[in-house]
């Protein structure tokens, strides 16, 4: 049987209206439990989203769409708070950010979900209490934190 054939159908399209998070391609299968799971989640490259959020764009073009639509990305690529570029944009822009996984990233989909899912209450709370950008939340096994962007070298 070919991989693919395990994987389960992408989530069915849903109103762009509704949504309060973005779900980066770097954690595609955490965003397909979380879109399946959710009708406030979309996942990058899966319909109804436009062509500038189809997968393999650059963080750099995604960055202020989702923050201009308000809404919060979900991701694992941590280096978006740490390259200055990136950074410094997402700080323009007002993205909100939770960061999912280890220190080290190394943490599988499924290892990614169930921190997700035993921090979330956390999550929420963070969200109410900080409703505008920008801000970026680390969600590690030992509990959410924030954390500054990294806008100069």
């Amino acid at each position: 049987m070919p991989p693919d054939a395990f994987l389960p159908p992408e989530p069915r399209p849903r109103p762009l209206d509704g949504v309060r998070f973005y779900v980066d391609e770097d954690v595609l299968g955490l965003g397909l439990a979380l879109a399946w799971s959710r009708q406030d989640t979309v996942v990058c490259g899966i319909e109804p989203l436009p062509d500038d959020l189809a997968r393999g764009t650059p963080d750099p073009t995604w960055i202020p769409v989702v923050a201009a639509r308000g809404w919060i990305a979900i991701t694992g690529n941590a280096r978006i708070r740490t390259h200055p570029e990136e950074s410094r944009l997402a700080v323009e822009a007002g993205l909100r950010v939770v960061c999912i996984g280890d220190a080290r990233g190394r943490a599988d989909t499924w290892a990614k979900l169930t921190l997700l899912t035993r921090w979330w209450p956390s999550v929420e709370n963070h969200i109410i209490a900080h409703p505008r950008g920008p801000w970026w939340l680390n969600v590690l096994p030992s509990g959410p934190a924030t954390r500054a962007y990294r806008t100069s070298e």
